[in-house]
């Protein structure tokens, strides 16, 4: 859970303890924990944000100031302390629960440290291959010596919701907190000064996944001295949005693979796979261009050392692009097929 979280979660402790306070004092109790619990709940929606996984603490939580409205206003009458107390104390069963589940279920990570000596910088660019009518987004994430304000992990939580809710069976919304995940890297501050040039690594992810899965992993690289380029494979990648707004969610008619037949190997090596390995080489192409006259990263990108690494399908990518291309000096396959 998140500090507000936890706040809100702890703020109905002494509004739960009301019953037990003696009658007289009851009221005075109220009109100080009772408005700060307020507090605690309109802070937290407008400084964290509300998520989806929250909504029976909210519940919750107005239901026991609800509850308390009768005392607030000093018409609680020669209460009947037992009941007061069981229903606080069933109150209480159900808040703590919901908060820790909350908690737990799905909740807002916050991504390990960097542990290189370079802050990291991160930018989004979109690629054209004019030569195959083909549009990539790419994420790169690269060395620098200052750091800014924390980067989103996406800056389209809509769209990456709905493809995952498609994918998935479950409602968009049970994605939302993921609006929420903040990266160690920042937006566009300068490259290191005075270093590299620095070896260049280049991420795929796996079928129906998404350049942003592995950021934790992208940006360690990156804070040790590594220019990494993490590119979705359109149309094959959960979803993919352009600058000028198109979407582009998972489609494998778009590789020509047959809509009413169900993709298997043969279709997938046929009709997806040399796309994919294409996308990397011409990331390759785009990085001799990068370092000529990229206002960013002239003069930073070791050429003589590009390795290729991926996920699943896109660690199978990886290895078929280290065999095709002579400038492919390393490559890693995660958990991927031949």
């Amino acid at each position: 859970m998140r500090p507000l979280e936890w706040l809100l979660l702890l703020s109905f402790a002494p509004v739960l303890l009301t019953p037990i306070i003696p009658q007289i004092w009851r009221r005075r109790w109220l009109v100080v924990f009772a408005p700060l619990s307020a507090l605690v709940g309109v802070l937290h929606l407008v400084i964290e944000g509300w998520r989806i996984q929250m909504l029976p603490l909210y519940g919750l939580a107005a239901l026991v100031l609800v509850s308390r409205i009768p005392a607030l206003l000093g018409r609680e009458g020669a209460v009947r302390r037992g009941r007061g107390i069981l229903v606080s104390v069933v109150l209480a069963l159900m808040i703590i629960p919901s908060g820790i589940v909350a908690g737990w279920l799905l909740p807002v990570v916050t991504l390990p440290e960097l542990t290189g000596p370079y802050s990291v910088g991160i930018v989004d660019r979109e690629l054209v291959d004019e030569a195959r009518d083909r549009r990539l987004m790419v994420s790169v994430w690269y060395p620098a010596d200052q750091t800014d304000a924390p980067a989103p992990l996406t800056h389209h939580p809509d769209e990456v919701t709905t493809a995952l809710g498609n994918l998935s069976g479950l409602p968009a919304l049970a994605y939302q907190h993921l609006r929420y995940f903040k990266l160690n890297a920042s937006e566009n501050v300068p490259a290191a000064v005075g270093d590299g040039p620095f070896p260049v690594l280049v991420f795929s992810h796996g079928m129906v996944g998404l350049r942003l899965q592995s950021s934790s992993m992208l940006q360690e690289l990156a804070s040790w001295g590594y220019v990494v380029v993490s590119l979705d494979h359109t149309d094959a990648a959960a979803v993919t949005v352009f600058p000028d707004g198109e979407v582009r969610f998972y489609d494998l008619e778009r590789f020509g693979v047959p809509p009413d037949v169900e993709p298997n190997t043969a279709l997938m090596n046929e009709h997806v796979f040399p796309v994919w390995v294409a996308d990397q080489r011409f990331v390759y192409d785009m990085l001799e261009s990068w370092q000529v006259d990229d206002p960013l990263l002239a003069g930073k990108l070791d050429l003589t050392r590009i390795g290729s690494f991926g996920h699943s399908f896109g660690g199978a990518t990886a290895l078929e692009v280290c065999r095709l291309d002579e400038r492919c000096g390393a490559a890693v396959n995660m958990d991927g097929a031949l």
